[in-house]
């Protein structure tokens, strides 16, 4: 009988301890990262209303270079199951922020909180509003949100703008830069996803924060493999257009690298 009740004791104290263990599973450490954009025109930082060649004898400058980047993942080897979302939506304009070489080596800072520690295999992220979240509109948001602001939507599409590209060009070398550059993209269908398999690694040393640099070739948008360009002469105003959407979307792999 007393063989019976150590028998029993330890029963419940191997029940209760497991029990324990289920109500307090094993949290995964997490940092703030930092993430880092830098806009460039080939070689050149992209600074704004600054002068840069483009093929065809013509010139460009640009006021305005902004676009929405979401559902940022960071992969594992098994990234189907184990893919970690940090940054669902957020809006990257450079159109105020590069406005002088200084800045425009500074990049746009974005942070981002609970990224859990660890080695990644890449980086997954989109380019323009993913459909779900284009579904809405600016009301449904506060001033603050990166989709509140209603110069962000076009309500005869029922769609965010991705992405905006303003400027203008001299097409005639004579100095003056009077013909418009608009290229404005937008709906479900040029949502682009992205993935950069480079090895990536979270850390979380509280002296120096991690961060996650981002490139981005705007001359790379406009001029693929260094041969094949926009006809920025008859094609410079382009709201709708579904074959120059299609181009700069289709760049896009090659015009964003990540350090």
């Amino acid at each position: 009988m007393r063989l019976y009740h150590i028998l029993l004791i330890a029963c419940l104290f191997c029940f209760h301890t497991a029990c324990i263990e289920d109500d307090n599973p094993t949290v995964q450490e997490t940092t703030d990262v930092l993430l880092n954009f830098k806009a460039v025109y080939g070689e050149d930082p992209l600074i704004m209303e600054s002068t840069y060649t483009y093929p065809g004898d013509s010139e460009v400058q640009f006021k305005r270079f902004q676009f929405y980047i979401s559902n940022i993942n960071l992969l594992t080897e098994q990234d189907n199951q184990n893919n970690t979302e940090i940054l669902e939506v957020d809006l990257i304009d450079f159109s105020e922020s590069n406005v002088d070489p200084v800045q425009a080596l500074e990049g746009i800072d974005k942070t981002v909180k609970n990224v859990p520690l660890g080695e990644y295999t890449g980086i997954r992220f989109g380019i323009g509003v993913p459909a779900d979240l284009n579904r809405t509109t600016p009301i449904d948001y506060g001033s603050e949100h990166p989709l509140g602001n209603a110069e962000n939507y076009l309500m005869p599409l029922e769609s965010y703008v991705f992405s905006k590209i303003e400027g203008q060009a001299d097409i005639n070398q004579d100095g003056a830069f009077n013909h418009s550059l608009i290229y404005h993209n937008s709906r479900d269908q040029f949502y682009k996803t992205v993935q950069i398999d480079k090895p990536i690694t979270i850390e979380g040393d509280f002296m120096n924060m991690d961060v996650i640099n981002f490139n981005i070739d705007l001359r790379q948008l406009f001029i693929r493999d260094g041969l094949e360009y926009l006809d920025i002469i008859n094609q410079n105003i382009i709201y709708e257009d579904p074959a120059v959407m299609q181009y700069f979307v289709d760049n896009l792999d090659k015009a964003i690298t990540i350090e």
